[in-house]
């Protein structure tokens, strides 16, 4: 076995960071800095060497790259087609959390928002106003109507 070509693990690890980094819309300066970050004194050309093949990657390095780069470390070292089918799952699964996350906080707010109106309807029949205030009385009662 040739010792000096990178065998085809190597070769696809390589490629998986380079494609995980530009995925993730990162220069190689901006990833050795998120690297030394995680406590790996990388440079920018230590990032051009690992994904030109011509520098191994330790496990410590590769687990760091995998979390810096919000990627599972299996996706680095996948063939070219099972890779990019999984970088497509990661990102949208991405998405659909960062949606459902937003959701939740609107969800919250509308809530809230009920809550407050139901205590003012109240609030105004109480006061006997709700003659007063027949249109926004009816408005908030229709609002009440609807689910969330």
């Amino acid at each position: 076995m040739d010792t000096t070509e990178p065998d085809a693990a190597d070769q696809r690890f390589a490629a998986g960071v380079r494609h995980a980094r530009e995925r993730a819309g990162l220069s190689q300066g901006a990833l050795a800095e998120k690297m030394a970050g995680e406590g790996y004194p990388f440079r920018q050309q230590t990032v051009s060497e690992i994904e030109s093949g011509q520098r191994a990657v330790r496990m410590g390095e590769g687990l760091a790259l995998a979390r810096v780069l919000a990627v599972p470390v299996e996706s680095l070292v996948r063939p070219e087609g099972v890779a990019h089918q999984g970088w497509t799952i990661t990102e949208a699964k991405r998405d659909l959390q960062a949606a459902l996350a937003a959701m939740d906080v609107q969800h919250r707010k509308a809530v809230s928002a009920r809550r407050r109106l139901e205590v003012a309807l109240r609030e105004a029949e109480r006061q006997g106003l709700t003659e007063a205030l027949a249109q926004e009385v009816a408005d908030g009662r229709r609002m009440l109507e609807r689910e969330i």
